[in-house]
C-alpha cells in the first residue's frame, strides 16, 4: 500500500476529525469518492438486498468505492482487501471507518458484478462530456487473457476417446474371463468399468454439446487459445482506445479466439457509450473480413486496416481482373469477358453465395501462365468484394497509411500496462460474465488513474449525479 498501516488508536482519533480534513484535498481517494457519489446506484443495478434474519445490509456506495480504489492501487483478492480496509487511511475514509468483511466484499462481487461494465460506460461518458475524449482517431485491438480454469483438470476429446476404447476392451476382457473370476469380484469390476464408461460418455457428450475439443466442466464458457505463448483456457479481451486522451472508451470480452466477428460489435459499443464513433478507427488484419467490412460500411462505421491478401497460386492474380457490374462479367487484362457460370455457397457455413466466372477462350496465348484448369480460368466474387477492393485502395493513400501506422502506439501499450504494471494476466473468476466484470474493473482502474490527473488540474469536474443509463 501507499501508506503505512494505522494503529487502532490512531484510527479512533481520526474518526473524530471532520471528513473534509481526513485526507489532503487532492488525494486520489477523494476523486474516487466523488465519482461514486455521482452515480445513480439503483439505475445502474446496484439494488441492495436485505438478507433474511440479518441486520441492514452493508451500503453499496462505500463497497463500490473500496473495490474501485483497490483496483487503482492494485490490491487483488477479497481477503487482502478486507485486511487493508482495517489499516489504510484511504480505504478507511472510503468505507466511512466501517471496514467491510471478506464475506461482504465477496457478496458484493456475486450480486453486482454485471453492473461494473455500466460503471465503466458512465466514467467514459463523463470524460467525453468534459471534452477529454477525442473523436478523430481511435484504435481497436484484442488480447488473450488466461481463464481461471486449468488445462490439467479439463476434459480433452483425444484423452476421452482413448479412455473409451480402453474401457470397452476392459469390459470385453472381463466378459471373456467371467468363468475364471469369483462372481462377487467379477460383478464389482464390471460395475466399476461400466460406471467409468458412462462418465466418459457423458464427458464426450459435453464436448459434443459445446462443439469443441477441450472444455472445463466448471467453466464451459472458456476456450483454448494461444496465450503466453502456450494454448490455454482463455478469453479474448477487446478494447477501443482514444488517440488524443489515451483513455479506453469501449470494452468487450468474448470466448471467440479470432477477431473476425468483433469489428462491428465493438464499434457499435463505442457508439452506445459515446453517442458516435470516431472519424476513423484503426484495426489490424484480424478484424477485416468481407461481411464485417460490408456491415461497417452499411452502418457508416469508418475503419482503417489492411485486408488479408487472397491466396492465389496462378501467375495472373485475381486483382488483375476487372468486374463490369452492368454486364455482370469479369474482364481479363486482355479484354476477354468471363461470363457468369454459377452461384453457390462454397461451404455450409459460408455467409453468402459466391459468383463463379469462367473464361471459355481455349486459344488464349496467356492461358499457360493464367491457369492449369482444362476448362478455363475462373474468377470468384462475393457480394463483399467491392467493399474489400475499396478498402485496399483507401490504404494506398499516404495520409491514410500514416494514420494506420499510429495503431500500435495507441492501443497495444494499454494491454502492456494492464498485464505488466497491474499484473493482470489471469482471471480469478469463472465464467464469461464474471470475467467480463474483472476486465471492466481493470479498464476502469486504468482510466481512473488518467482522469485523476485531469481532476487535480481542474480539467475534469464530476457532477452531483451522473447519467446512469449505459
Amino acid at each position: 500500500m501507499h501508506r503505512a498501516p494505522l494503529t487502532p488508536e490512531i484510527i479512533e482519533a481520526l474518526k473524530q476529525v471532520p471528513r473534509d480534513q481526513q485526507l489532503p484535498p487532492d488525494a486520489p481517494e477523494r476523486f474516487v469518492d466523488e465519482f461514486v457519489d455521482a452515480l445513480d446506484f439503483e439505475a445502474l443495478g446496484f439494488v441492495e438486498r436485505r438478507r433474511p434474519n440479518r441486520h441492514r445490509p452493508y451500503p453499496v456506495g462505500p463497497l463500490l468505492k473500496v473495490v474501485l480504489f483497490a483496483a487503482v492501487v492494485r490490491i487483488v483478492g477479497h481477503r487482502p482487501l478486507a485486511e487493508a480496509c482495517k489499516r489504510d487511511l484511504g480505504l478507511l475514509f472510503l468505507c466511512n471507518f466501517d471496514p467491510p468483511k471478506k464475506s461482504t466484499i465477496w457478496r458484493f462481487w456475486r450480486d453486482f458484478h454485471p453492473a461494473l461494465s455500466r460503471v465503466f460506460s458512465i466514467l467514459v461518458r463523463l470524460a467525453a462530456e468534459a471534452g477529454l475524449v477525442g473523436m478523430e482517431l481511435h484504435a481497436l485491438d484484442g488480447t488473450k487473457i488466461r481463464a481461471a480454469s486449468s488445462m490439467h483438470t479439463a476434459v480433452h476429446r483425444d484423452g476421452e476417446e482413448k479412455k473409451l476404447k480402453q474401457l470397452k476392451k476392459l469390459i470385453e476382457k472381463l466378459e471373456d474371463r467371467s468363468s475364471a473370476l469369483p462372481v462377487a469380484q467379477l460383478r464389482f469390476l464390471q460395475e466399476r468399468a461400466e460406471a467409468q464408461l458412462q462418465q466418459t460418455l457423458d464427458r464426450i457428450a459435453l464436448l459434443d454439446k459445446h462443439n469443441t475439443k477441450h472444455i472445463h466442466p466448471n467453466e464451459p464458457d472458456a476456450r483454448v487459445m494461444k496465450c503466453d505463448p502456450r494454448r490455454l483456457f482463455a478469453y479474448n479481451a477487446q478494447a477501443v482506445v482514444d488517440h488524443e486522451s489515451d483513455l479506453i472508451v469501449a470494452i468487450g470480452l468474448t470466448a471467440e479466439e479470432q477477431d473476425h466477428g468483433q469489428l462491428v460489435p465493438m464499434l457499435e459499443q463505442t457508439e452506445r457509450v459515446l453517442g458516435a464513433v470516431a472519424e476513423l478507427t484503426d484495426v489490424d488484419t484480424g478484424y477485416i473480413s468481407g461481411p464485417q467490412l460490408h456491415e461497417a460500411n452499411k452502418k457508416h462505421l469508418p475503419v482503417l486496416g489492411p485486408v488479408q491478401p487472397e491466396w492465389d497460386k496462378s501467375l495472373l492474380p485475381k486483382s488483375s481482373f476487372a468486374y463490369d457490374a452492368e454486364r455482370d462479367v469479369v474482364v481479363c487484362p486482355r479484354g476477354e469477358d468471363l461470363p457468369l457460370e454459377d452461384r453457390r455457397k462454397m461451404s455450409k457455413d459460408a455467409p453468402c453465395e459466391t459468383a463463379i466466372y469462367r473464361c471459355h477462350n481455349n486459344e488464349c496465348p496467356e492461358r499457360p501462365g493464367c491457369t492449369d484448369d482444362r476448362r478455363g480460368r475462373t474468377v470468384k466474387r462475393t457480394p463483399f468484394d467491392d467493399d474489400l477492393e475499396q478498402h485496399r485502395e483507401l490504404l494506398t493513400k499516404p495520409a491514410m497509411r500514416n494514420l494506420y501506422d499510429l495503431r500500435k502506439e495507441i492501443v497495444e501499450h494499454i494491454f502492456g500496462c494492464i498485464k505488466s504494471n497491474d499484473k493482470f494476466r489471469r482471471f480469478t473468476m469463472r465464467g464469461l460474465a464474471k470475467a467480463f466484470a474483472q476486465w471492466a474493473l481493470a479498464c476502469i482502474a486504468l482510466d481512473l488513474r488518467k482522469l485523476y490527473q485531469a481532476w487535480t488540474t481542474g480539467l475534469f469536474r464530476l457532477p452531483s449525479r451522473a447519467l446512469a443509463h449505459a
